[in-house]
Parts: structure tokens; sequence; C-alpha cells
């Protein structure tokens, strides 16, 4: 009796190690530890709608070439581009000008410049003349006018002392003033409407109280010999 009751108690002892032992919790292996898959953020892109910055302002053309006025309107300064583009195949000629924003155009052009204009605010205008020589600087000239028949007159006004016209050649740079003192102008200030030339004098026409202008004849034959 005694050996079957020791014989029954160490069944159930080891029954119960052997239980234990399936219940254990099994322990995780960090090596074998599969990581989550990283997956890249997607990243989306707004694009605003906005205008071009860069304006088509004007063109000229000619039998040489063709210019055109671009503005870039994101600037404050140096915001034009004058493109001249040649009908020989030569290279192309760029100018970065610094005009007034959103107030130049371009007023004409010959064989050897392009002109361009802006209004300076009330009655003031001037005139950019760009050289089509590369070694010729650009020149601005206030109240700025081109005398017929000759594209390379053009007649303007210094520090707005308007009684005395300063006469300008393009092409050599020599220039002489004369007086037109007794302009009388119904309104500020008093300019020239009209100048053209006869043989070497060049006719001025401006404002009179009369309703026939006045006009004066200047010989400007020392400044257009070279």
């Amino acid at each position: 009796m005694k050996i079957q009751v020791l014989f029954f108690a160490m069944l159930t002892l080891s029954s119960c190690t052997n239980g234990a032992k399936k219940n254990k919790p099994k322990k995780i292996n960090s090596e074998n530890k599969t990581e989550a898959l990283k997956l890249p953020e997607k990243r989306i892109v707004i694009q605003e709608e906005r205008p071009d910055t860069i304006l088509f302002v004007d063109q000229c053309k000619n039998t040489i070439y063709e210019a055109k006025l671009h503005e870039d309107t994101r600037l404050d300064s140096n915001a034009f581009t004058l493109a001249i583009n040649f009908n020989k195949n030569l290279k192309e000629k760029i100018y970065k000008l610094d005009l007034p924003p959103g107030r130049a155009k371009i007023k004409y052009c010959t064989a050897e410049y392009v002109t361009l204009g802006f209004h300076c605010g009330g009655p003031c205008w001037a005139r950019v003349f760009v050289f089509l020589d590369k070694f010729r600087p650009i020149k601005t000239f206030g109240y700025c006018l081109r005398v017929t028949s000759n594209d390379n007159i053009i007649t303007h006004i210094e520090d707005e002392e308007f009684e005395n016209l300063i006469i300008h050649n393009l092409k050599n740079g020599k220039e002489m003033r004369v007086s037109i003192g007794n302009c009388e102008a119904p309104y500020f200030p008093c300019l020239v409407d009209s100048a053209y030339m006869i043989k070497n004098n060049l006719v001025l026409e401006y404002d009179s109280s009369s309703d026939n202008p006045k006009k004066k004849m200047v010989n400007i034959r020392k400044i257009l010999k070279d």
C-alpha cells in the first residue's frame, strides 16, 4: 500500500512540473525581432498661382535689328531688359536699364541707337539713348526733342533752366546753348514745340501769345563738324 501511495505522489509531481514548463512565457530574442517598415513621408506641394513677373513692354524693328523691352515687376531697380537682335545673325545684345517701374516705353529706333522714354512727374519727361556701339555709354536727357530730318541732333534742358536750350549732336557729343528767354508759354514750362533743319541752320518753334508760334533760327555748323 505504501508503495502505491509513493508512486502516485511521484506521478502527480511530474505532471505539475511539465505543466509549469509549458505555461512558462517565452523570452523574446532581440536579434530576431522584426522592426516596423518605415515609409517615406509624402510631401504635398501647393503651388501658388501668380501672374508672370517678366512682362513684355514694347518693341521696334527696322532693316538692321529688332529691339524688345521687358520689365521684371519683382524689382524696384534695374528692372528693365532691352534685347537687340540683329538681322545678319550677329550676337544678341542685352542691356540692363534702371528706369522708373511701369513708365518706360520704346519711342523710336534708328541705325545707331534705340530711344526709350518715360515721364518723371508733372510736365517732366526724359529720353534714354542706348547706342548700338558698345563703346558708347547710355545717355539720358531731360525735356528732350528730336530734330526733324536729322536723327543725330536733339534739343534738351538741364537743371530746369527753360530759358536756355541746349542743342546736342549725338554723333560727336558736341553741343551749344541758345536763349529762348522770350518764350511766352501760357503754362509751365516753356518748351520748344518743334525743331527742323534748313541746311546748317536749326529752326526752333516755341510758344507765343499770338496764334502763330515764335521762330528762332540758329546756325549750328560748329557742332555738325566731327
